[in-house]
């Protein structure tokens, strides 16, 4: 079921604005990245646009730093359905928050 389509590990490297998108065929991919959110969430838009033109959902993780810059939470799940206008945001819960390396 594509909803539990979840990032198994925090993106590699020192914590920073991420925008991970998934393929069915191949996982996970580090699509964005920038110290400040704004530029990545602009590339998620523009990115979305393109996959759905192409007939497919995208699936998207933002990820961003912690509250205390050292560790990785995940921001925001972005699903959307294609053919459909909109997307739907699924916000990161608390247990969420991961450290630098964590894996579920």
């Amino acid at each position: 079921m594509e909803s539990a389509v979840r990032m198994a590990s925090v993106p590699p490297g020192e914590p920073r604005y991420v925008a991970a998108f998934h393929q069915p065929d191949s996982g996970w991919r580090i699509a964005a990245e920038s110290p400040a959110r704004g530029p990545v969430d602009y590339a998620v838009a523009a990115m979305i646009q393109t996959v759905r033109a192409r007939g497919q959902a995208p699936v998207v993780e933002i990820w961003g730093p912690a509250e205390d810059g050292r560790n990785w939470r995940r921001l925001d799940t972005v699903r959307v359905r294609s053919g459909t206008a909109g997307a739907q945001v699924a916000p990161a819960a608390p247990q969420s928050q991961r450290t630098r390396g964590a894996a579920t």
